[in-house]
This record gives C-alpha cells, sequence and structure tokens, in this order.
C-alpha cells in the first residue's frame, strides 16, 4: 500500500497520513477510514499531518472522490482536528486546495519542519 496511517512518534494526538508513490482510490479511501478510526478512538481531538513529499501522481477520480471523504469521520467527527498537508504542489496541490475551499480547511507547508512546528504550537493552546 502506497499510503499508511499511524501516530507521529514525538507529537500528542498528531496522526501521520504518509503517501508514497501512487495510490490508487481504493487506497486513500481505506487510509481515510483508518484515519477515521483512530479518531474515533481518541478521547480528544486528533489532528491530521498528511505526508505527501513522495506523492506520485494523484489518482484519476480524485476530483469526484472528494465529497465522499469529506462525509467520512476523518473529516466530520467533533475529534478531528486540523489536517495540515506537506510538500505537495501542482495538480495534488490545487486539487488539495479546491478540497480545501469547498469541504474541509486544510493547512500547507513546505517542509515537515514547519508543520509540526505548527501543530506542537496548536498542541501548546489547550
Amino acid at each position: 500500500m502506497a499510503t499508511t496511517v499511524k501516530w507521529q512518534p514525538t507529537l500528542e494526538n498528531v496522526l501521520v497520513m504518509k503517501i508514497d508513490g501512487d495510490p490508487s482510490l481504493d487506497e486513500l479511501v481505506t487510509a481515510t477510514e483508518q484515519e477515521g478510526e483512530f479518531i474515533l478512538g481518541a478521547n480528544s481531538v486528533v489532528n491530521t499531518l498528511i505526508d505527501a513529499r513522495k506523492l506520485g501522481q494523484v489518482p484519476k477520480g480524485f476530483l469526484g472522490l472528494m465529497p465522499r471523504i469529506a462525509a467520512m469521520p476523518a473529516a466530520k467527527h467533533k475529534n478531528a482536528g486540523k489536517k495540515v498537508v506537506v510538500g505537495i504542489g501542482g495538480v495534488g496541490g490545487s486539487l488539495l486546495s479546491i478540497f480545501s475551499k469547498l469541504y474541509r480547511k486544510l493547512y500547507f507547508f513546505p517542509s515537515m519542519k514547519e508543520a509540526e512546528g505548527y501543530l506542537q504550537s496548536q498542541g501548546e493552546q489547550k
């Protein structure tokens, strides 16, 4: 699978969704379902860091998948926190900008260090 979801080891209540290579639409749905399972099992808000630095091609049909992803617990549940995206540009960046405007606010950062710093500052504001 080109997409994995796991807890970030040094930041509290932060998941990392890592996209490596050319994910299929099914892989993106599965990863978002896994993210939702983590969020549903949490007792507090969970932020997600989407690491797209090694993303290959965005799968065809992603635009049509957006409403489905936006309706999932990963986007809609009360414990679904901020969504931070690292290292995406081009077509993928354009599509995620559309998603951010239509469905769920996304925060874009050019580097992992900046994204982790932002998430750390969010955790300190509790």
